[in-house]
């Protein structure tokens, strides 16, 4: 039967290896499909995209060249203008209208190139700068305009001849600044329009470039998600197909050591107690080392319960911790065991001790030798030292508490001793009627006579004898050792047995004081119930005159009432013929009577 179920168990387990294996396989091969199909995808939608975002960035480039361009030919324009306006050489003259010429042909080129990528007001306004420049330069040349060559490839060549005749000149004008306020204020007005729109116009160019700057920026952040996501996706799929294979391998040896892990484990449900596994230094000690510490802890665990089952209750268990559910359970159990044990002990050693003194009660007749008995039994069977019963004593409207008897070192002390209520701890016992349990011993009141020599008690009871809430006596007993919780239970249990006793006994003695008391006076009631007989008439004929004179004052009272409500009306219709508001209060100001007036005043009727 274990065979079978063992083989079961192992093709089971094999099965599930394999179904693990073909499960992570197919896992892989979904997710490569996966993985392989987006990057193809996007691998397509990156290249059909390529030549677009290229040939829109090449487009965007060649604009902020034409800028750059254009920006330097105004440069030239604002420089070889300067230079014509103080020198008044030709050859200068010819150069700004060559770069003038530059500056339109470079501006179609740019216009027609980013007429998709900035906007038309841009291009615009820029138009509108260039031409304001070159109307300026052409009106401040207006004087040697019939020079000018009128083919403008001839005013080209005449640039390219005169170039180098002001070189030296341009540089000087292009990096020095020369104040011509004062020299020429025609020439310096010119110069100052002139730098005002080139202002404008580099404004201009400024925002362009920006344009296309922020343009190819957002073109090649639009192109580079799609490229990262690809390659984002071959190294997923590159790295899943590492962990899977890994996990694959990984699980060959970890399911290896889940074997022997496993069998200790059913080892355990059947109750058997295998051997502890030998530590490998490797990650598997992570288990071996809180196996072997919970197999020795079931061994311990074991041989606590059996220490417990042979009423060994001393014997300890090191737990686990707070947490140890098991541990914690059996040192609950070993303690409520052990309360169980010692409650049955003392409950049998109470009821053991309150047979015994019932049947003491139910034997004696005497009242004086009960006393002695009881207290002679109590003090042995606490193995107690010293005992004294105190019983109530009533002498006419007095009451103080007599020592019935006496009880020491198992001999019996006769002392005559009277104590008043509340008087010493006795009496102060019975006047407040709770239990007195003395631990430390301090003056020489309670002293012992032993062999060895004067012996204080290391533990006094002073219990009162009380049932009903009636105290009937007082019990004080001291011993050499502490007296337990329940022994004083015991004490006040014996405590109520003896009241009842000593109740009995008082009502038997006073049962037959009031028997001979009763027929003393039987005689005295006799002579008496002839008095009382004749009392009883006369006090009948006192009663029925008393009753004739009750109802003539009843009737004398009615007629009263009746006079007084007829005055009452009359005096009522008075107020009411008058026309002043009149009311009546009595002593507590209380509304009691008011006329006719004050009823209207307030839109009351009359009742």
């Amino acid at each position: 039967m274990d065979n079978q179920t063992t083989n079961k168990g192992f093709s089971l387990k094999k099965g599930l290896a394999t179904m693990f294996k073909r499960e992570y396989l197919l896992v892989y091969a979904v997710v490569s499909i996966i993985f392989i199909s987006y990057a193809i995808i996007t691998d397509r939608m990156v290249h059909r995209d390529y030549d677009e975002v290229r040939q829109r960035v090449e487009n965007i480039r060649k604009s902020n060249q034409y800028l750059d361009d254009v920006l330097g030919h105004l440069q030239q324009v604002r420089v070889k203008f300067f230079a014509y306006k103080n020198t008044d050489r030709e050859v200068y003259k010819y150069q700004v209208i060559s770069e003038i010429n530059k500056l339109n042909n470079t501006f179609n080129l740019l216009s027609g190139n980013i007429a998709d990528d900035a906007g038309p007001e841009s291009l615009f306004e820029l138009h509108e700068e260039i031409a304001g420049i070159e109307k300026l330069v052409f009106s401040n040349m207006a004087v040697s305009m019939s020079m000018m060559p009128e083919n403008f490839n001839e005013l080209q060549a005449q640039d390219t001849l005169h170039e180098s005749v002001g070189a030296d000149m341009l540089v000087l004008f292009s990096e020095e600044e020369v104040d011509i306020s004062e020299e020429d204020e025609e020439v310096g007005t010119s110069i100052q329009q002139l730098d005002d729109k080139t202002n404008r116009i580099l404004a201009t160019l400024e925002g362009l470039y920006l344009s296309n700057q922020a343009r190819i920026e957002e073109i090649q952040s639009d192109y580079r998600p799609g490229v990262d996501v690809g390659i984002t996706a071959i190294w997923w799929l590159i790295l899943i197909g590492m962990i899977v294979f890994a996990a694959i391998f990984a699980r060959k040896n970890i399911e290896k050591k889940l074997n022997h892990f496993t069998s200790t484990i059913r080892k355990l449900a059947s109750g058997e107690s295998p051997e502890p596994d030998e530590e490998t230094n490797d990650m598997y000690d992570l288990i071996i080392k809180p196996s072997n510490r919970l197999l020795k802890y079931f061994e311990d665990a074991s041989l606590f319960a059996k220490k417990i089952g042979d009423g060994n209750f001393s014997y300890e268990l090191k737990t686990l911790g707070e947490s140890d559910a098991l541990g914690n359970a059996l040192l609950q159990m070993r303690d409520r065991l052990q309360t169980v044990a010692n409650q049955d002990r003392v409950r049998n050693w109470q009821n053991e001790g309150q047979a015994r003194f019932v049947d003491i009660v139910r034997q004696s007749d005497d009242f004086v030798e009960l006393g002695d008995s009881l207290i002679a039994n109590l003090v042995n069977y606490m193995d107690a030292t010293q005992g004294v019963l105190y019983t109530l004593t009533e002498e006419g409207d007095e009451q103080f508490l007599d020592i019935l008897s006496a009880y020491a070192y198992s001999r019996k002390k006769y002392i005559k001793q009277r104590i008043e209520i509340g008087e010493g701890l006795a009496g102060q016992v019975f006047l407040e009627g709770k239990t007195v349990h003395l631990k430390e011993i301090d003056g020489d009141h309670f002293q012992f006579q032993t062999g060895l020599g004067t012996s204080k008690p290391q533990s006094v009871l002073i219990v009162p004898l009380k049932e009903e809430d009636k105290i009937e006596g007082i019990i004080e007993i001291a011993s050499l050792h502490d007296i337990q919780d329940y022994q004083v239970e015991f004490v006040e249990k014996v405590g109520q047995t003896m009241a009842s006793a000593i109740r009995t006994a008082k009502l038997n003695e006073r049962t037959r004081k009031l028997l001979q008391d009763a027929q003393e006076k039987t005689e005295q009631m006799r002579a008496q119930e002839e008095e009382m007989r004749q009392n009883m008439e006369e006090l009948q004929a006192t009663q029925e005159q008393m009753e004739r004179v009750k109802q003539e004052r009843e009737e004398e009272t009615k007629k009263l009432l009746k006079e007084m409500k007829a005055y009452q009306n009359v005096y009522k219709r008075i107020l009411d013929e008058l026309p002043s508001k009149i009311f009546l209060k009595d002593d507590e100001c209380r509304m009691i009577m008011v006329n006719r007036a004050v009823l209207e005043a307030h839109d009351q009727k009359e009742e």
